[in-house]
């Protein structure tokens, strides 16, 4: 009956002075391994904080890069024009760089961000047909609720993740 628990115990001595020679290597991969994953962890937390601040910038751009259309539009006098046409511009160009950082950091977003991005961006996109319609303020007051809902979908999905 002491055979087995004797060899069993020569067993286990034998991986410990294995193990013990190469205790500092495994210390190190483990180490490593540990610190790629927090560094993973962090730059993903980091992510999700820019894209929050960044979404929550997007809805007033996009209100005023759409009046900025409407006011270029259907100003009548040609410094009202001028105006418009300046806030478009201008805001028009805040938009794309939100977009864009979207677009380029879309993949390193959780799966469950992604969809509600995909849909930020279709209704985003659809500000370009508005000044295309005659539908005027209806069509320009819909566009800038579902780019409001949208954000905020994001905004409570990544306060989620975050959490």
């Amino acid at each position: 009956m002491e055979l087995p628990w004797l060899g069993i115990s020569v067993a286990v001595n034998i991986v410990q002075a294995f193990l013990l020679f190469f205790k500092s290597a495994i210390n190190d991969i483990l180490k490593r391994c540990f610190a790629s994953w927090y560094d993973a962890r962090e730059r993903r937390k980091s992510l999700l904080r820019q894209l929050y601040s960044e979404i929550e910038l997007l809805p007033n751009y996009y209100f005023l890069w759409l009046t900025g259309g409407m006011i270029y539009e259907y100003g009548k006098s040609p410094e009202e024009r001028d105006q418009g046409k300046e806030m478009t511009n201008r805001n028009f160009t805040d938009v794309e760089r939100i977009l864009g950082f979207i677009r380029s950091n879309r993949l390193d977003f959780p799966s469950s961000i992604q969809a509600a991005l995909e849909e930020l961006t279709k209704a985003a996109r659809a500000g370009d047909v508005v000044f295309a319609e005659t539908g005027g303020f209806k069509v320009l007051s819909k566009q800038i609720d579902d780019v409001g809902v949208a954000t905020q979908r994001i905004r409570s999905a990544i306060r989620a993740e975050l959490d």
